[in-house]
């Protein structure tokens, strides 16, 4: 079953990490609960990029239920307001088997 991959990638204002760096902490301990890999990784000017690898095309489309988690919610929508330059990409797995 292929997996899909989902990032988001955004700058932090530097006055902003502290807080930014307690949410994403938070963030991957909602993640670990979950069926999924999450990693949060760091670039040149406060550049960010989260990975999200669902298990399944099915994982990721029940994803969108974590909004009903009013904590996991809570955390998307502060870090989304302090996101600046945001881009999102879904890349499903290629699995070439031969057919």
């Amino acid at each position: 079953m292929p997996r899909v991959l989902f990032s988001v990638t955004y700058t932090i204002d530097s006055d902003r990490l502290a807080e930014y760096e307690e949410l994403i902490r938070r963030m991957k301990v909602i993640n670990a609960g979950r069926d999924v890999e999450y990693n949060v990784f760091r670039g040149k000017n406060n550049q960010f990029t989260e990975l999200t690898v669902f298990p399944s095309e099915e994982a990721f489309e029940e994803s969108d239920d974590m909004m009903e988690d009013e904590t996991a919610n809570d955390y998307i929508n502060r870090i989304n307001a302090m996101a600046n330059d945001t881009h999102y990409s879904t890349l499903h797995e290629f699995a070439n088997d031969g057919d």
